[in-house]
């Protein structure tokens, strides 16, 4: 069983959501490693003297220098391609997915919504009614937030890093910590570097971690709350035809 429907929202004025009932023909999965390796920078530098002939022989001098440690990260994806046959009208469908962890075997019965418009498109929500489980992937959800937003969030993210730069700046005078002799203004100087790129560290981490668009973007969520309600709705009367 396949439906459809058109939704239109702020930002995104055609918005096609679409909607497939089936039985999972067959099931593939493919595991991706990515690996990255940093270091290893540094010198050995030396000079050696001597002789070696047949093997044996020896070499005097000294060797010196130094090789940074070698650090490697890895990163597995787990991709999963499904094939679903809609049995109302013979259609088959391929859906492709990214770290979703399905679980499912052929012959399972599930249901699928996606979303298309000019730019793309992606799947965003999966039921298995055989297992009696669901996934939603908000990730895939298309961008609610227009042009004007997104430069006042990234306004608002400079304005406090620029905030917190003055303050740990100038707090040192305001407080009267800075020494009047020359070399205690020096190490009071690069302290205070010191702490403000430690608090610079930990404003961006904290901005990284906080999602602005609720405070800032008030209607970019409600469009998201709505897209996520469409989705489950389509999903609902699809299951009951």
């Amino acid at each position: 069983m396949y439906q459809t429907r058109t939704l239109s929202f702020s930002h995104q004025k055609s918005l096609q959501l679409h909607a497939v009932k089936g039985k999972l023909l067959a099931a593939k999965r493919d595991l991706e490693t990515s690996i990255h390796a940093s270091g290893g920078g540094g010198k050995i530098e030396g000079r050696t003297n001597g002789a070696m002939f047949g093997g044996s022989g020896s070499l005097y001098g000294s060797v010196k220098g130094k090789i940074d440690p070698i650090s490697i990260h890895s990163q597995t994806f787990v991709h999963d391609e499904l094939f679903v046959l809609d049995e109302t009208t013979g259609n088959e469908y391929a859906f492709q997915f990214t770290d979703w962890q399905i679980t499912c075997r052929p012959d399972h019965e599930m249901t699928l919504v996606w979303w298309q418009n000019a730019e793309g498109g992606a799947t965003v929500y999966l039921y298995n009614h055989t297992l009696g489980e669901e996934y939603l992937a908000r990730k895939g959800f298309p961008n609610f937030i227009g042009g004007g937003s997104a430069t006042l969030i990234t306004f608002a993210k400079a304005v406090l890093l620029v905030m917190v730069l003055a303050i740990m700046w100038f707090a040192w005078d305001w407080v009267g910590l800075m020494p009047e002799n020359g070399f205690g203004k020096l190490i009071a100087y690069v302290a205070k570097i010191f702490l403000i790129l430690f608090a610079l560290g930990f404003v961006v981490g904290y901005l990284k971690e906080t999602n602005l668009p609720p405070y800032l973007a008030p209607q970019a969520e409600s469009d998201k709350a709505e897209f996520e309600q469409a989705i489950r709705d389509l999903a609902r009367e699809v299951n009951e035809k």
